[in-house]
């Protein structure tokens, strides 16, 4: 009799100490399996990514072909995922304007022009910066920022971004 009570009483105790481990340790998988599956959701649309070249170059022709067949949305792809809507609407203003087919000539200038630009932040490797002369023929009111900003006319020195998307290992423009 003593026995089956020790007995009872040993599985009885294995049993809560196992209930107890579990306790204690099921929230920590559960909330590291919720952050992993988060993490997996928001790097989805980058994972998925396939528009851009090997090189920034690459990327950049890439990105002027489409613009010069009229395909606004074609273009934004080449932009960083967090970037393209922004960079879409401001094509479409800048057709709806006008202006794309004049900025289109200067970006095919620009590219024959730039200069690489390396640096501790631009090694070619994750990031690239290129630089070239921009050139204003009459002044330009900004007023974007909630306050005008003039723009003389003359040269200015303007960079195009571009960063490598590591999940994909294709070159996307962060900023133009």
């Amino acid at each position: 009799m003593i026995n089956k009570t020790v007995f009872k009483f040993l599985g009885g105790g294995a049993v809560l100490i196992l209930l107890g481990a579990a306790a204690l340790y099921a929230p920590g998988y559960w909330q590291k399996y919720q952050v992993d599956k988060a993490i997996a959701e928001l790097e989805r649309p980058y994972r998925e990514d396939v528009y851009g070249g090997k090189t920034p170059e690459e990327t950049f022709d890439m990105f002027l072909d489409a613009l010069k067949n009229g395909d606004i949305e074609l273009a934004s792809k080449y932009f960083a995922v967090r970037k393209q809507t922004e960079y879409k609407e401001k094509f479409e203003k800048m057709r709806d304007d006008g202006i794309l087919a004049g900025q289109i000539q200067e970006w095919e200038r620009a590219r024959k022009e730039w200069i690489k630009v390396v640096d501790e932040y631009n090694d070619w490797k994750k990031r690239a910066t290129v630089r070239y002369a921009s050139f204003l023929e009459e002044k330009i009111v900004d007023d974007r920022l909630g306050m005008p900003v003039i723009f003389e006319p003359g040269e200015y020195a303007s960079d195009i971004i571009f960063d490598l998307n590591e999940l994909t290992s294709i070159w996307k423009i962060t900023s133009l």
